[in-house]
Order: C-alpha cells, then structure tokens, then sequence
C-alpha cells in the first residue's frame, strides 16, 4: 500500500496586540497517490493507493478589545478566514495480481476565527468563514488476477469547516466525482470460470456549521453515471456503484439557515452480452443517499437519494438497487430506486427509504419489491414524507411506494373519489401515508410467478393528541390481463398481522380494494395499538402468468406473432386517525363481521371481504387472525 499524506494548513495568528485582526489559515496539501503492479510472482498481492487530503488551517482569532498606553479604547479585532482541505487523489492499477484497491480522502475545512472580547466580556463584532472541504477521487483496476480479479475503490470528500458570525455560511462540502476526474472500478478475468468484482463507492461533503449568526454550509452532492464495469469469462461477475451526498450544515442556535444536503445519484447501465466473454452470472447493485438538511432558522432543504440500474445478462441476472433520501425535519428527501433486468434466470428488488428528525409523527417510511427474472423485468420502489403522493403506475413488474404525512390535496383526492372511504375517515383525519403495492409478471418469460411488495412506516403516537383509532383505506384496484392466480395481502402493526386476506381471483382482491375502509381499534390503548411507537407494514404478493393476448399470422410472410400481456394486480391504501366521530358500518356489515368471529380465520377475512364493497367495516378488536 502507498500511503501519501498532505500537509496540515498552517492555523493563522491570532491578532497579537490591541484590534488587530486574526490571519488568515492556510490551505491543506494535496495528496496524490499512484499504485502500479504486475505481478511476477506466484505470490498474490495487493495493489493499494491511499490519499488523504491535509486539513485546512484555522482562522487566526482577534485580539480582544483595550486601551492603549494614551488611553484611547481599542475595538476588539475581527476573526481570521479559514484555509480549505487539501484535494486527496488515489489511483490503484494490478495485472495478475490479487486486487486493486483505492482510497482518497479529502481534508476537513479549517474552522474561522472568533472577534476579539468586548471590556464586557461578549465577543466582539466581525464575522468570517470556514475553509471548504478537500475534493477526493478514487480509482482502480484489476486485470487478470492469480486467482480472481477485485478492484475497489472509495472517494470521501472532506466536510466543510465552521463560520463564525451574520452574513458567512460554513464551508462548503468538498466534491466527489465530475468530470476532470471521477472515480471508478473496473476489473475483468480472462480465465475461464474465474471471478471478478468491481466496487466503487463515494460520499460528497458535509457542509460546515454556522455559530454566531452564520448559516449551515452546503452539503456536496455525489453523482456517478456508470463508473464500473468488468467482465469475465464463465465466470461470476459483481459490479456496485454508491453514491452518498454530503449533509448540510446546522446554523447553530438556529440563528440563521441551515445548509442544503447534497444529492445522491447513482446510474448503472451494464450490458454482460456485448462482452466478448460472457459471464455465468452477473451480481449489480447501484445504492444512493441523499444527504441530511441542517436545521436553523430556516431549515435546510434535505436532498434526493436516486438509484437506477439497468442490467442485461446472457445467463443469470441478480439486480438490485436501494435509494434513500435525505433526514428533513417535516420534509424529508424523496427516495427512488429502479431496477430493470433482462437475463435467463435470477432475481431483482428495488428498496427505498426516508426519515425525518425526531419530534414528528410520522419517523420513517420505507418501500422494498422484489420478484424473478425471466426474460425483461422492471422494479420500482419509492418512499417519502410531506409531499403529495405519487400516481398508480400499472406498467412494471413491481411497485412499492408510500408517501408518509402525505400533503391534504393528496389526501382529499382519495377521499373525494371514494365516498365509503370518506366516511369512514370523517371531517378532519390525521393522514399517515398514502402507498401503493403492486406486482406483475415479466414481459417476455414464460411460467408462473410471483412478486412481493411492501412498504414500512413508523409513526411516533406521542405526537398525536388525541388519540383515536386506526382507519385503514383500500381503493383503486387494478387488474392486468387475465393470468393472475393468486393475490395475497397482510397488514402487520407492531409484527402482529392485523388483516390477512387471500384471493383465489385477481377480480376478488379488485373487489377488496375498491372504496372499502376497515378500523382496526383504538390507537390509545390496548395490546396491538395503543403503544407509543406503532410501526405498520403492509405487503402484498401477487402469483400470476403470462396471458396470451392474441395470435396473427401475416399473409405474405406466413410468419405467426404473439401478442402477450404481463398479467397483474395493484392497489393503493390510505392510512390515518380520524376524528372521535365515526362512520359505523351497516346493520348488514356488522352481522357479517360477528357471525365469522366464532369462525376460522379464512371465515372472518371472507366475511370482512363481502361486507367491503362500498362499506366501511368496522372491528371492535384489531383482527389477530392469521
């Protein structure tokens, strides 16, 4: 491993007599760190380059405030400005060795001076600003290994370094990535059978803090568009791209705006079939996170986190991708994750996640799909907090998205659509989150199967006052082509599955999430609901085949072609708390529901299920049939 250090910025003086000024800190050194080995040996080793970047200096501070030796009073002086992180650029570059790896860090910011103290013992005026962090880039390739080729590398750019004082922000989060030069991994075998893995991972700065008036610094962001590759022969071949953005910084003692965070954006299209070797396998991942806002006066706007991957094999595909947005205090990031694989066999999921700073009621949402590849497949899940929720999509094969404390036009669109629904939640509802689940087959496969999707939230119930029961809210099921076999629905609070229903007919589950509410009890007491901290879950599974759409033949060419449709089911739901005031169920629902619960578990769901339509059911006791 070489190892290469920049220097320290010298800190600047401070001020060393009556009003005078503090200096000025200087920058970090650069570290430039270059690794290159072909290996002669039967030895396998490793070829590393290690860069970090030297921390900027501080601000010299000022000198305090006096009288010279004639008596005149001396103004305290002004803070010194700080120096920025050094640049960190790590290069890693084996033949026939075991693995490439590359790390570079950048410097931290300096952090400003402080003003001189006043004679009455409060700082004096003036205001300067920290140093911005150290740029870092991280690169490595691997060809060709002794037993299987490995190249990583991992790019941490320096955060930004305090402000002092009105009118200075703190330093910015140093960068990642661009165009002069990005990170990257790249590995490849040559030998049949033999494996090959290429990592590379990057996180943009965290934006310095602001004291004394000074605003959060903005996180950097970290974007990456198909930054590693490979290939092998036979073999198995692993590629992951992530990417992290910087957080903003906090103006502490909220006197000022807190600091954007930095988007995380991470891009991955890889094709194994234009390789002139393929591999037995291919393993993708592409991860993103954006990054935190600062709090202040003004809170900082908390960043994106979006994953896309798009992966084609000539054999087995496993395809993943996982998105989540940044921690906001009532907005948080929205996260996107999306999955498109095309091979032979294999599987693919999408996951997203988002959360907001304690204190509010809902803590977190988080969305995962999942499902096989045979042939084309494409996964999508989304998770955020206050914003509107998102539209029914019908089109992929997998759908998991949830929209927690979803904003009232959201809300009011369901609730103006489906008046059973509307009624059970009443005149003015507090609103968890909106989502949709939903599955469908691939596109071109043949045979049977089945996808899962679910979405997550945790709501803090200390912060709902008062409290009073959960609604749950089923509407707009869809359903795709006609070779859905089977459909599966659990809602889980706290790990007990409250509502379990199964359906033997796509028409059925359509019946089920049409204008169909359900309160499951009281969320202030009581063994399932009435804890501080409720999380639900809810999960749906969808078995289905290919349906056969239609069949043509050309009359000139004599050529047959097949029209198929990827057959499925989605469904959307609305969670809440409404008011004391409640809809009950009709005279008809309410024997149904208490004529199945002597009954067994598939009587109460098949009792729930044909009081649904139209109605709101209504449970005395949350449903803990299995």
């Amino acid at each position: 491993m070489i190892t290469i250090i920049g220097s320290d910025g010298p800190n600047g003086a401070d001020g060393a007599a009556l009003g005078l000024a503090g200096k000025g800190g200087l920058g970090g050194g650069t570290a430039v760190a270059i690794a290159s080995v072909k290996n002669i040996s039967s030895t396998a080793v490793i070829t590393g380059a290690n860069a970090t970047g030297g921390a900027g200096g501080h601000g010299g501070n000022g000198a305090d405030a006096g009288y010279d030796v004639n008596g005149n009073y001396v103004a305290p002086g002004t803070p010194g400005a700080a120096g920025p992180g050094g640049n960190a650029y790590a290069t890693a570059t084996a033949t026939t060795t075991n693995g490439a790896l590359a790390i570079g860090i950048g410097g931290a910011g300096g952090a400003s001076g402080t003003p001189g103290m006043l004679l009455t013992g409060s700082p004096g005026p003036g205001a300067n600003k920290g140093g911005a962090g150290g740029f870092a880039s991280a690169r490595s390739t691997s060809y060709n290994s002794l037993s299987y080729a490995t190249a990583t590398s991992t790019a941490t750019a320096g955060a930004g370094g305090i402000s002092y004082g009105v009118g200075k922000v703190g330093g910015a989060g140093g960068g990642v990535g661009g165009t002069l030069s990005p990170s990257m991994a790249a590995a490849g075998e040559s030998t049949a059978g033999a494996a090959a893995t290429a990592v590379m991972s990057q996180t943009g700065g965290a934006g310095g803090a602001g004291v004394a008036g000074a605003g959060g610094g903005a996180g950097a962001a970290s974007s990456s568009i198909n930054m590693v590759s490979g290939y092998t022969n036979g073999g198995v071949l692993t590629l992951s791209q992530t990417d992290v953005g910087g957080a903003g910084g906090d103006s502490i003692g909220g006197l000022a705006a807190g600091g954007k965070g930095g988007a995380g954006v991470s891009s991955l299209t890889f094709d194994d079939t234009q390789s002139q070797t393929v591999s037995t396998v291919v393993e993708a991942t592409a991860s993103a996170t954006g990054g935190a806002g600062g709090a202040g006066l003004t809170l900082g706007a908390a960043a994106a986190g979006t994953a896309t991957l798009v992966v084609t094999g000539a054999n087995e595909v496993h395809a993943a991708t996982s998105a989540a947005g940044g921690t906001g205090i009532h907005l948080a990031g929205l996260a996107t994750a999306t999955t498109t694989a095309t091979g032979l066999g294999g599987d693919l999921s999408a996951s997203a996640s988002s959360d907001l700073r304690p204190g509010q009621l809902i803590q977190s949402v988080s969305s995962t799909t999942s499902g096989d590849i045979s042939g084309k497949s494409v996964a999508k899940a989304m998770a955020g907090l206050g914003a509107n929720a998102l539209a029914l999509s019908t089109t992929l094969q997998g759908v998991a998205f949830i929209e927690g404390a979803p904003t009232i036009t959201s809300a009011n669109t369901v609730l103006n659509s489906n008046a059973a629904i509307k009624a059970a939640f009443g005149s003015a509802p507090v609103f968890f989150g909106i989502g949709e689940l939903g599955g469908a087959h691939s596109s071109a496969a043949t045979g049977v199967q089945t996808v899962t999707s679910s979405f997550t939230e945790t709501v803090d119930l200390t912060q709902l006052s008062p409290r009073q029961d959960l609604v749950v809210g089923f509407y707009k099921g869809t359903v795709i082509g006609t070779g859905v076999t089977g459909v599966t629905f659990d809602l889980y609070a706290d790990g007990m599955d409250v509502i379990h229903q199964t359906f033997a007919t796509a028409a059925a589950a359509k019946t089920y999430f049409t204008n169909h509410a359900i309160d499951l009890g009281s969320l202030a007491s009581g063994a399932t609901l009435g804890a501080d901290t409720l999380t639900l879950t809810a999960t749906l599974s969808v078995t289905s085949n290919l349906t056969t759409s239609s069949t043509t033949t050309n009359p000139t060419t004599g050529v047959t072609t097949t029209t198929t449709t990827a057959s499925g089911f989605y469904g959307e739901l609305i969670l809440g708390d409404p008011p004391a005031a409640k809809v009950s169920a009709s005279p008809n629902a309410f024997a149904q529901v208490m004529a199945a619960m002597g009954s067994s578990s598939g009587a109460l769901s098949a009792a729930i299920a044909s009081a649904a339509s139209g109605a709101h059911t209504t449970l005395a006791v949350p449903s803990h049939f299995a």
